[in-house]
């Protein structure tokens, strides 16, 4: 701590202190305070000799702050010099790699700066991953819980506590990930829909500058082979009316109806509010929605007035903006044990409507199930019926893919059956040669 010391010559306090050297010696400094001492009264000399000590401790503090060398300076001197020795290493056994000398220059700048770099574990970049993803992208409810599954399978593989270093992943560690997702039995799709989470994570972080190139860009996804794909078959017609007279209420009834006129999945469906039920200036009422899976907003017209008359007899509240359109159907869960998934089986089995082909849950290799069995025929076959029926009335793809939220053409071409009388239609329509 500096002393306050007077000079014959100097009419003013001088502060007076050391600094540590290189060698370990010790260097003197007398610095004037510019605060008198001389030619006062007693009240003044002790109100300055006051203001001088608290300007020579300001004074110390400064000149400590621009020396290039002092007790402090010296252990971060010898941590940068360990820092580059390794980093000197790795170049000479050339294994210094850009991610690893930004992890080098991580070190140095929190040894050197308040403002250190931040490194990102694979847990924090999550938590940023998703921030971004939910404040900028808005991404659905649904998109969110399928990224927080996937990450925290991917994370706990790779780490106890998610603190590995995003830069220490390599391309092995994913193949390795998705070798081990196929071994738990999980079908190519949810595999591919694993694999695509995390190249989304990893694609972000080298956008951001978090990491120069990303792992996951090498690992192909797996390969679907047709045969294996099992296909959506659409209800027919009679079959669709079987349904809706099987279904156990008026409420289930409409609920059926609404997904053929409008091919919106279960979830969709169960989650409408009259607040949905627009309509534009010539009278015509439309259902808008942005939908939970794709996040795409649809606009597609309702089929008739004798529809929109059937939905307004199913209960209180009835056309009053965010009253359910489903009161009863709502309340339930899409996957729950009882859910409303289960209750249409329960409806396609007193209709006598086959399911077509199941695909079991797939078997992981310690015998345990994993995933979930898949029919040809669900509630999500009215969606197929959908878009069946507008093929084979040609309504155009572009007004199809409009109206289901499809933005990929080769996804929608599976919901697509075009009938036999069709296609019978578009060979006829072939003028005759020869």
């Amino acid at each position: 701590m500096a002393s306050l010391i007077k000079k014959s010559n100097s009419p003013y306090w001088y502060a007076q202190f050391y600094t540590e050297q290189v060698k370990g010696e010790y260097k003197q400094h007398r610095i004037s305070t510019r605060i008198r001492q001389s030619g006062l009264n007693k009240t003044d000399y002790l109100s300055n000799q006051k203001l001088a000590r608290a300007e020579a401790e300001k004074i110390e503090e400064r000149i400590k702050k621009k020396l290039p060398y002092n007790a402090q300076g010296r252990e971060i001197c010898d941590a940068v010099h360990a820092i580059m020795e390794k980093a000197s290493m790795d170049a000479l056994q050339g294994m210094l790699s850009v991610d690893k000398g930004k992890g080098y220059l991580v070190e140095l700048t929190s040894l050197c700066s308040s403002e250190a770099l931040v490194e990102h574990d694979l847990e924090s970049w999550r938590d940023e991953f998703l921030r971004i993803k939910t404040t900028t992208d808005r991404i659905s409810k649904a998109s969110l819980a399928k990224y927080t599954q996937h990450f925290r399978e991917f994370i706990n593989r790779m780490s106890k506590d998610g603190k590995l270093k995003l830069m220490s992943v390599c391309s092995e560690d994913i193949e390795n990930h998705k070798s081990e997702l196929v071994a738990q039995g999980l079908s190519v799709g949810t595999v591919n829909a694993h694999l695509r989470s995390i190249k989304s994570y990893f694609k972000m972080a080298k956008k951001k500058n978090e990491i120069t190139k990303s792992p996951a860009d090498p690992v192909d996804f797996i390969k679907v082979k047709r045969a294996d794909v099992l296909s959506r078959t659409p209800f027919k017609t009679d079959e669709i009316n079987d349904l809706i007279a099987a279904a156990p209420s008026p409420e289930w009834k409409a609920f059926i109806k609404v997904g053929f006129y409008t091919g919106l999945r279960m979830g969709d469906i169960s989650a409408l509010k009259w607040s949905n039920i627009t309509k534009d200036e010539s009278g015509n009422h439309y259902i808008s929605i942005v939908t939970e899976k794709t996040d795409e907003p649809v606009m597609i017209p309702l089929h008739s007035d004798e529809l929109l008359k059937e939905l307004r007899s199913l209960g209180d509240g009835i056309g009053i903006g965010e009253a359910p359109i489903f009161p009863a159907l709502s309340q339930t869960q899409v996957g729950a044990r009882d859910g409303l998934s289960k209750q249409f089986t329960d409806i396609m089995d007193h209709a006598k409507v086959g399911k077509g082909k199941v695909t079991e849950a797939g078997t992981a290799e310690d015998g345990k199930s994993r995933g979930r069995s898949r029919r040809q025929k669900s509630f999500h076959s009215l969606r197929g019926s959908f878009v069946s029926h507008l093929a084979n009335a040609d309504v155009p793809k572009e007004i199809r893919m409009k109206l289901t939220g499809h933005k990929d053409e080769g996804v929608h071409d599976i919901y697509t059956t075009i009938e036999a009388k069709t296609l019978k239609a578009g060979i006829q329509s072939l003028p005759q040669v020869g």
